[in-house]
């Protein structure tokens, strides 16, 4: 059965981007252009992962990812960031949420956990 993965991203280049390393035929991909949207889809649609991306350095994705997980506290959610933050990875984590410095036009940080997280073997290559 397929992983449901929701990423809520004002940038659907992420999500195209994603798409590229785990194609349709191993994951059904979801885009919310906004956390009220992802909240709206997660209510409707069993979804396994969902990804908060925080480039927007919106204040709010520490309340949708807490909205997340109190209205489906098995969703695996991670917060995905381009750049790091000791205090933001503390805050992240205490809400039961797994924290991922992005790096650059590639994810491959982003990929492997999203492939870990939906229980896909990934090749060689990508895990070096």
């Amino acid at each position: 059965m397929k992983s449901n993965i929701v990423v809520i991203s004002r940038d659907l280049n992420l999500v195209e981007r994603l798409k590229k390393q785990l194609p349709d035929e191993q994951v059904s991909w979801l885009w919310a252009g906004d956390g009220r949207l992802g909240l709206d889809v997660i209510s409707h649609v069993p979804i396994n992962i969902a990804v908060v991306d925080s480039s927007q350095e919106d204040q709010k994705d520490l309340e949708l990812i807490g909205a997340i997980k109190a209205s489906e506290p098995d969703v695996q959610v991670m917060m995905a960031t381009p750049t790091y933050s000791r205090e933001q990875e503390i805050d992240v984590r205490r809400l039961g949420a797994h924290y991922c410095v992005t790096n650059g036009e590639k994810n491959d940080s982003l990929y492997r956990f999203v492939a870990q997280a939906a229980g896909l073997s990934m090749p060689l290559s990508e895990t070096a």
